[in-house]
């Protein structure tokens, strides 16, 4: 219909009111959830674990297109992802 009635262009305008209602009505329908721990810390290890794992899978799934599934490449690159995930937990 928005299409219709004006340009394509406005499915991008229709956003912004949108997500100002959303935003304006965040407070009240959330609710804080966090817990009170005196030891939080961020665990870096694990953040560049899972970081480096999905960048080497996504990076072995565009090698994978250009070379192929079973080259030892991607197959090495696949491992190392898995690897890079596994050592998440």
């Amino acid at each position: 219909m928005l299409t219709s009635a004006f340009n394509w262009s406005w499915i991008f305008y229709i956003n912004v009111p949108v997500g100002l209602t959303v935003l304006a009505v965040t407070p009240w329908l959330l609710y804080e959830s966090r817990a009170d721990l005196g030891h939080r810390n961020f665990d870096l290890p694990g953040a560049a674990s899972i970081t480096g794992g999905l960048m080497v899978l996504v990076y072995a799934m565009t090698r994978a297109a250009q070379h192929g599934w079973i080259t030892s490449e991607t197959i090495s690159l696949l491992v190392a992802s898995a690897l890079l995930i596994v050592a998440l937990s």
